[in-house]
């Protein structure tokens, strides 16, 4: 019996080591504020911070002014219209209305073509003044640069909370995923 029960101790010992040296592992300076994988990799240097400055003011004033033909040229596709739908819900907190576009808009996306007709409700008038209100710097500051195929990208999400006043506890955001190709500025939106 005690040789039974000197196994079983030695055996929960051994876990217990493998899972505090896993912890101490994991926690290791080395490791801390670092993601590494074949396609995504943190990047601590600034992007083109000039041309971003330029192209973010001239696109956040088209949002302001509807100039959509200018917004466009910006967008990649396609859209996923769930992800407007769940930003929307964040701030108007109208759960009828959410169960209803969520059935309608779930699994359709917004291709190039059909933009114009959708304009409005991906760049509702809530969301056209949350761009008004983003700053570049804030952009820089909260926003995650990472290491992308045409070099830096910056991913910014917008969470409605942290612009108005909402009624409901809910964290869904939109998020914009800019990246520079072709000495022009892209934005790929999605959402949780």
């Amino acid at each position: 019996m005690e040789a039974r029960t000197l196994i079983h101790t030695m055996k929960l010992f051994l876990v217990l080591f493998l899972i505090i040296d896993s912890l101490i592992s994991y926690a290791a300076p080395d490791n801390l504020n670092t993601f590494q994988s074949e396609s995504f990799e943190l990047d601590t240097s600034l992007p083109d911070t000039t041309s971003f400055s330029q192209f973010w003011n001239e696109f956040r004033d088209n949002v302001i002014s509807n100039n959509k033909q200018e917004v466009i040229k910006h967008l990649d596709f396609p859209i996923h219209a769930i992800f407007p739908v769940q930003f929307r819900f964040a701030y108007d907190c109208d759960t009828v209305r959410f169960i209803n576009d969520e059935k309608m808009y779930g699994n359709f996306d917004i291709n190039s073509n059909q933009i114009i007709e959708f304009y409005n409700f991906v760049f509702d008038p809530t969301f056209q003044k949350i761009i008004g209100a983003t700053t570049v710097d804030r952009i820089l500051k909260k926003g995650s640069q990472y290491r992308c195929s045409n070099g830096t990208c910056i991913e910014y999400q917008f969470f409605p909370k942290e612009y108005i006043k909402v009624e409901c506890s809910s964290d869904s955001n939109l998020k914009f995923y800019f990246r520079k190709e072709n000495n022009s500025w892209k934005i790929e939106i999605g959402g949780i």
